[in-house]
């Protein structure tokens, strides 16, 4: 083989070479990007339901708050509606 048909085939050698182990590195740091995302996913679903649980137990308290100074009838608006009119 020619001098220049071995320096050809060297920088192709390590043109493929590079190429391999480049795309094998932003393989695992796509992977590492998306663990991350998931774990800030969790995190906020975590937040959000606690969130949610304080806000049904204000809720929960406010409904009785009210209970206390309001009475409540069983019957439903379309029955007053009907025995009414």
């Amino acid at each position: 083989m020619s001098r220049n048909s071995k320096l050809t085939f060297a920088a192709s050698c390590l043109f493929a070479t590079v190429c391999v182990f480049g795309v094998h590195y932003m393989q695992e740091l796509d992977v590492k990007t998306r663990r991350v995302g998931i774990l800030r996913d969790d995190v906020r679903r975590s937040d959000k339901r606690i969130e949610n649980e304080l806000e049904m137990m204000k809720q929960e308290e406010l409904r009785k708050q009210l209970e206390k100074n309001q009475s409540v009838t069983s019957r439903s608006y379309l029955e007053q509606q009907d025995s009414s009119g």
